[in-house]
């Protein structure tokens, strides 16, 4: 499969992120899933601490293999380009593009030397902010600049929401938990959810509840069985018993 998206790699748009092939080694169904919501944060700020704060927390439990966040928001800045304004000083949209391109990309910054340590130094060309955006210079092709807010409108927004996650009937942000193929489904579930309830108790502010797990079936069929098991040899050993008297 690898060798034959590379095959077509040059007939991608240049714009569009290199694709990734690895091998599946994580569970396809949810392990545990938790809903997570906030009295005190928005739904951008929630969702940035779920991403930030407790995919943290989680990802160090081991045999957890993967995270999902379902609801919330994806910070995302818009740059709506004003085509007259552009048309009248003769900027296109493929020069913004670059331009933009160029102050995101990270390029290498040669090498320095402590003592006799050796580093290879990056520069790192991504904006610090919105503001700084908006003053990005774009060239002209008659060698003077402009702002990007002088052409475009610049405003710090969210993406386009994929999913919702409902808990009780309230809008929650959900996090779904995927172990590892080769580790215990009860296991992983305990040691997740002696995580969570640690990391629940560190933050007040957020109301955190398991809402869907596959555990308590699993534990159900295994006590169940279990019992059967017990059944079944007294009443062997009853049996035995009478026919032996």
């Amino acid at each position: 499969v690898r060798n034959a998206l590379d095959s077509v790699k040059a007939d991608l748009p240049a714009q569009m992120e290199s694709p990734s092939v690895t091998k599946v080694t994580v569970q396809s169904a949810a392990l545990v899933t938790y809903a997570i919501r906030s009295a005190n944060l928005n739904e951008t700020e929630l969702s940035w601490f779920v991403d930030n704060d407790v995919t943290k927390a989680l990802l160090s439990v081991s045999g957890v293999g993967q995270l999902n966040r379902v609801g919330g928001v994806d910070r995302e800045v818009h740059v709506d380009l004003d085509p007259a304004t552009m048309a009248s000083l003769g900027v296109t949209a493929a020069t913004v593009s670059a331009q933009l391109k160029s102050v995101q990309a990270d390029t290498s910054g040669g090498r320095g030397e402590v003592g006799s340590t050796r580093q290879t130094l990056r520069t790192l060309g991504a904006v610090a902010s919105v503001e700084d955006l908006k003053g990005l210079r774009i060239p002209l092709a008659n060698g003077q600049q402009v702002r990007l807010d002088d052409i475009a409108s610049v405003k710090d927004s969210y993406a386009d929401r994929s999913s919702k996650a409902y808990f009780d009937g309230q809008p929650v942000i959900a996090v779904e938990v995927k172990r590892f193929n080769g580790f215990s489904d009860t296991g992983v579930a305990a040691s997740v959810d002696e995580a969570m309830n640690q990391f629940a108790a560190g933050h007040p502010n957020v109301q955190i509840d398991e809402a869907y797990s596959t555990v308590g079936p699993i534990i159900e069929n295994y006590n169940g069985s279990m019992h059967m098991l017990y059944e079944g040899a007294i009443l062997a050993v009853v049996v035995v018993w009478l026919l032996l008297r």
